[in-house]
């Protein structure tokens, strides 16, 4: 047997072999492939739905606060009107003495002490008791309403009629802070008066009531005075008030 017949199974032993194991790999890639295909690829993993939220139900807003009801008023009575005030001869004399103007007056009241007979005329040639007064004073007029008479007051519904007595002057007086003795001299013969002084004083007294009449105070008296009577005639509900003042002719003395 030639000697090369060996190798030669041995090698046409390993091409079968190599053909075997190629036809079994190739068969098996076949079946891998084949597999492969009929396995469905794992699906692709989709992203999941949104979960929906919840429908929430709307609530209503709170209510607003109710504001409260107004108080009720409660209704009161209609004041029934009072009637008409009526006005009596005595309520209007309670007034009084109705003091409407005042005038402050200064005068200088000089003053001696005159002789009165035979020796005190020889005397008065060295001189006498004489004094020169400056005196404040003070006169006040208006209407002395305790002189109404009773039918000097007429009232008829919201009418009133009033007849005043004429004004006067109610008070005149001295400021005895404001009047002083100037000056005094006293004869040499002659004895000083200790009255002659309060003699002044009342002379002083009348300066000032002639002053003050002289300058018109009755008439600023009796205007004043209407003014005030009817004010307050007006306020106690009278509407048609008609003052009359009585002419000084027809009043006493």
């Amino acid at each position: 047997m030639n000697q090369r017949q060996p190798w030669l199974i041995v090698v046409a032993g390993l091409v079968v072999v190599a053909v075997i194991a190629a036809a079994a790999a190739f068969a098996a890639g076949r079946l891998t492939a084949a597999g492969a295909a009929a396995t469905p690829p794992p699906p692709t993993p989709t992203a999941p739905w949104p979960t929906p939220r919840p429908t929430r139900t709307p609530t209503s807003p709170p209510p607003s606060p109710t504001p409260p009801a107004p108080p009720t008023a409660t209704p009161t009575a209609t004041p029934t009107p009072a009637p008409t005030p009526r006005v009596s001869l005595l309520k209007i004399q309670d007034l009084g003495r109705l003091e409407s103007t005042d005038f402050v007056v200064q005068a200088t009241v000089p003053i001696k002490d005159d002789p009165s007979g035979i020796w005190e005329r020889v005397k008065s040639l060295f001189g006498t008791d004489e004094l020169l007064l400056v005196a404040t004073g003070e006169a006040i007029a208006g209407f002395d309403l305790q002189k109404l008479q009773p039918d000097d007051v007429v009232v008829a519904g919201d009418s009133v009629r009033v007849t005043l007595p004429p004004a006067e002057i109610l008070v005149t007086r001295v400021d005895n802070q404001e009047t002083y003795v100037y000056s005094r001299s006293t004869g040499l013969l002659w004895k000083p008066d200790k009255d002659l002084e309060t003699t002044a004083r009342r002379q002083a007294e009348d300066k000032v009531q002639e002053w003050a009449l002289e300058h018109g105070i009755l008439d600023r008296a009796e205007q004043n005075g209407k003014l005030f009577l009817e004010n307050f005639l007006r306020s106690l509900g009278f509407t048609d008030v008609t003052l009359l003042v009585r002419p000084r002719s027809e009043v006493a003395p």
